[in-house]
């Protein structure tokens, strides 16, 4: 039998912590498709919390916040 090589390694990734203290590994395609508005909160309602940090960080790189 081949062994499976996990690829989540290998990616570009970020780590988003939520209000809750969880931290997140977010793979950077991700965060670059929910700021271009590509993955929203209706599509992935389990996301929540990730998705609002996710827009706090944005918010404050482009000194909106």
């Amino acid at each position: 039998m081949s062994e499976v090589a996990r690829l989540d390694a290998r990616r570009e990734h970020i780590n988003i912590e939520t209000d809750d203290g969880n931290v997140h590994v977010i793979p950077i395609a991700v965060f670059r498709y929910i700021v271009a508005g590509k993955l929203t909160v209706n599509r992935v309602s389990d996301f929540i919390p990730i998705y609002r940090e996710i827009t706090k960080q944005w918010m404050r790189c482009k000194g909106l916040l």
